[in-house]
């Protein structure tokens, strides 16, 4: 039986310390350390119930602001505890407050000694990516790891990696050279859509984190105290349990016996640094091969922490000692097989195991190793035996512990709530996903019973829609399976084709965006190839581009696709025009046709005519129609010549009143009589002549806005291709 510690009575002489983290079971194993040997302990935390707070070992107590939010609130706050304490050393617990307060080294040191290495040792273990090559040097085995400065340069040397991997921010997020908003420590992605999918979403948060191939094995670390990279105490221990399972937080720690092979890698990277007090470095030991592979430096304390006071080795009261001035004397001797247990995050382990999403996040290649959810349970009550020892839980200053059981109560309740919420809200989306598919599985077998047409049906809905042969149409579409069309996109094209015979035009959109203009040139500055580039203006459009004969003209913005006798007379000299809808483009040829405008499936607010609508009458309007900047798009044209295509752009800002008044258009043009409509099988048909889609909007523009259009300031405007 170990006898209870005897704390030491403050010692003569000896350093008050302020202890930062008082809120996290380090933060009470430092005090507890330092006060066991009689060194007096001013706690700080940024809660009123923090666990330090409650120790035996406390003379002091502070709550400071969060070192996450205002940092120079932080700092000050710190030198005022200073002050008021009479404090001559700072000890930190926490590595958030260890790399705010390094930022402030300078002012800090002025009122105590900052217990930490320098500020350039500090940031080579805190940024993930110079410890890697910091090892790389010294020859410690790591994992391939993939870095860059955009998420495509780090996909791009994808193909050096085995998947699974591991993501990961480079280091603190509060750290000045590896900061970082990311709501996470590690992800794994089992493929390369995932992968890609979590950096796109880590650059959309202005990071760009880590990848490293997945490391199996057993995480073992060595934590100890090191004299300007002599090694002054050191001892390995296993990670038994983490939070999650596959790999976190220590939850369960058993001390091993010395491994002079690990002590070697651990000499070496310490020994590297000239480092200066505690640290715990951290392997993966892989069982089979007997390998070691680094995963981190830790520069400050860790969960091992109780761990080392337990196996009977202070590494709070040694690194104190050190920054001291005090002599420290190497330690070796250290008991082997101690257990001991963070119950807490052990118990959260535990829950989110049994409950939540740990098993479905895993990377494939530590699956088959993952035990079973009974197995587990099996385990985390088989470790309430008297022979492990808990971080908090200490009969010889029991206050801490008491608290503890209240959060611990707390924490369970709030996490099994979090994790209920989650279940019940994929439950519910899944329910609403398979209703939503089996309606629109019903739908469609209704709409095939009772509502589907053929070639032929689609063909006499055209010719008693008002279509004939020698007609110039202008087509929108949209092509769907609810349609009822049975056939595919290119026997729609047929159908119109042979109403509207040889003699006909047929015309269709074909923009290689979704969105505004502007965004297109400005923002995407998207390469238009007039033969390559597709049409996003639906399945219709993207057949009609690729059919033998069709023309496209050389236009960025709104490019137009043509067919017929008057096809390359529609399409010529698009990209001269500054206006794309405007006088000379084709829009305004197709008006001189006499063309008719139809649509199918598609609302008559994507009708592009009404652009040209819009210049014809922007002297009149109450908005200003065009922005003011002339934008460049890049176009190759037919031969692989790339142009310089400048252009004017619709307004974005006026999209809502353009909404308002064609909505207001097309009711006049159905109450006229002018738009005609059909159905057929499941399918809207509407049809328009552009002659009196000018003339209804001329009307309405006259009596809504009165004025008399005056485009004469862009006469003379000429080419503005650029070879």
């Amino acid at each position: 039986m170990r006898s209870t510690p005897t704390p030491k009575q403050p010692k003569h002489g000896a350093m008050r310390v302020l202890v930062t983290g008082a809120d996290q079971h380090q933060g009470l194993a430092v005090i507890r350390g330092l006060g066991l040997k009689g060194v007096p302990v001013v706690a700080c935390g940024s809660e009123t119930r923090s666990l330090g707070f409650y120790s035996r070992f406390t003379q002091q107590r502070y709550v400071y602001p969060s070192q996450h939010g205002d940092r120079e609130r932080f700092i000050d706050a710190i030198l005022k505890i200073l002050g008021e304490s009479g404090a001559e050393m700072i000890i930190n617990s926490l590595e958030t407050t260890l790399v705010v307060l390094d930022g402030a080294r300078s002012e800090i040191e002025r009122r105590a000694v900052l217990a930490s290495p320098d500020s350039q040792t500090l940031e080579v273990v805190i940024d993930k990516l110079r410890t890697m090559e910091l090892a790389r040097q010294v020859g410690v085995p790591v994992p391939r790891t993939l870095h860059g400065s955009t998420a495509a340069e780090v996909l791009a040397q994808s193909d050096r990696l085995r998947f699974p991997v591991i993501i990961k921010p480079r280091g603190s997020p509060l750290h000045r050279s590896t900061q970082h908003r990311l709501d996470f420590k590690v992800r794994y992605a089992n493929d390369m859509k995932r992968l890609s999918a979590l950096l796109e979403e880590a650059e959309g948060r202005g990071a760009v984190p880590l990848v490293q191939e997945y490391v199996p094995g057993v995480a073992l670390c060595v934590a100890g105290v090191y004299d300007r990279g002599r090694p002054l105490a050191r001892f390995p221990y296993m990670r038994v349990r983490e939070l999650p399972i596959t790999g976190g937080v220590s939850v369960l720690r058993r001390s091993l016996a010395p491994d002079e092979g690990l002590y070697a890698y651990v000499d070496l990277l310490l020994g590297q640094l000239k480092w200066h007090g505690v640290a715990m470095v951290e392997f993966k030991y892989d069982e089979q091969t007997g390998a070691y592979t680094l995963m981190e430096i830790n520069g400050r304390f860790q969960a091992s922490t109780a761990l080392s006071l337990d196996v009977s080795m202070n590494l709070p009261w040694m690194h104190y000692a050190l920054y001291a001035g005090e002599r420290v004397e190497p330690v070796e001797q250290y008991r082997v097989g101690v257990c001991e247990r963070y119950l807490r995050y052990d118990l959260m382990a535990l829950v989110e195991y049994l409950f939540g999403d740990t098993i479905s996040e895993a990377p494939d290649a530590a699956r088959p190793r993952l035990p079973s959810r009974t197995a587990l349970l099996g385990r985390f009550l088989w470790d309430f035996r008297p022979t492990v020892k808990y971080d908090e839980f200490k009969t010889w200053d029991w206050r801490p512990g008491v608290v503890e059981i209240g959060s611990i109560v707390r924490e369970t309740y709030q996490r099994v709530r979090s994790i209920a919420a989650r279940r019940l809200s994929r439950f519910q989306a899944t329910q609403k996903s398979f209703l939503r598919e089996q309606w629109l599985r019903a739908r469609l077998r209704v709409i095939r019973l009772f509502h589907s047409y053929d070639p032929a049906g689609l063909e006499a809905a055209l010719r008693s829609l008002g279509l004939k042969e020698g007609d110039t149409v202008l087509m929108h579409s949209s092509f769907s399976v609810f349609s009822g069309f049975r056939g595919e996109p290119r026997e729609v094209i047929d159908c119109l084709l042979r109403v509207i015979g040889p003699t006909g035009n047929l015309c269709m959109m074909s923009m290689a965006y979704t969105g505004f203009a502007y965004d297109y040139l400005k923002k995407d500055r998207g390469v238009f190839d007039v033969r390559r580039t597709v049409s996003r203006m639906g399945l219709i459009t993207e057949a009609f581009r690729r059919r033998s004969g069709v023309l496209r003209s050389l236009n960025p913005v709104h490019p137009v696709l043509a067919l017929g006798p008057e096809a390359a007379k529609l399409v010529a000299d698009h990209e001269r025009q500054l206006h794309s809808c405007g006088k000379g483009s084709p829009f305004a040829k197709l008006y001189d046709l006499k063309a008719k405008i139809l649509f199918l499936d598609a609302p008559f607010s994507t009708c592009t005519f009404l652009h040209y609508l819009e210049d014809l009458f922007q002297a009149q309007l109450p908005v200003q129609v065009y922005s003011d900047e002339l934008l460049e798009g890049t176009v190759i044209d037919a031969r692989g010549t790339e142009l310089g295509v400048k252009t004017y752009v619709f307004n974005p800002s006026t999209a809502e009143f353009r909404d308002r008044v064609w909505d207001a258009l097309e009711r006049e043009l159905s109450k006229a009589g002018v738009l005609v409509h059909r159905k057929v099988g499941n399918s809207r048909l509407l049809l328009v002549a552009m002659a009196d889609l000018v003339a209804a909007a001329r009307g309405m523009v006259e009596r809504r806005f009165p004025g008399s259009p005056d485009n004469g300031a862009r006469a003379g405007r000429g080419c503005q291709a650029t070879r």
